[in-house]
């Protein structure tokens, strides 16, 4: 129970839960392949960087937050990283739910 109450305080913050998805977005969005081998290749060519570099790396950054937040949202599944953040993000939606409903129900 105590990853529960890391969560969310037992469904009494809905602070704690919209952190949490955002990290988890954050940190699936960076791990998520090609996007470690696109940044790793740029920041080791830096001085030397072109534009199609750059605009790539965007385009794989920005694709993987995408494939991340349809995932997080139990919207899409297709890759062991999405069945990964799925499990992650299924206590911290049921929190966050919670935390919400609570706090209209006291107003």
């Amino acid at each position: 129970l105590e990853p529960y109450k890391w969560l969310g305080l037992y469904g009494e913050s809905a602070g704690r839960p919209a952190f949490w998805a955002v990290f988890i977005i954050a940190v699936f969005t960076v791990v998520r392949p090609p996007l470690p081998t696109m940044l790793s290749s740029v920041l080791s060519s830096f001085p030397l960087l072109t534009a199609e570099n750059v605009t790539a790396t965007w385009n794989a950054t920005v694709q993987a937050l995408k494939d991340s937040i349809f995932a997080f949202f139990q919207l899409r599944g297709q890759t062991g990283y999405d069945l990964a953040e799925r499990l992650f993000s299924a206590p911290i939606l049921g929190l966050l739910f919670i935390a919400i409903r609570r706090k209209l129900e006291r107003h």
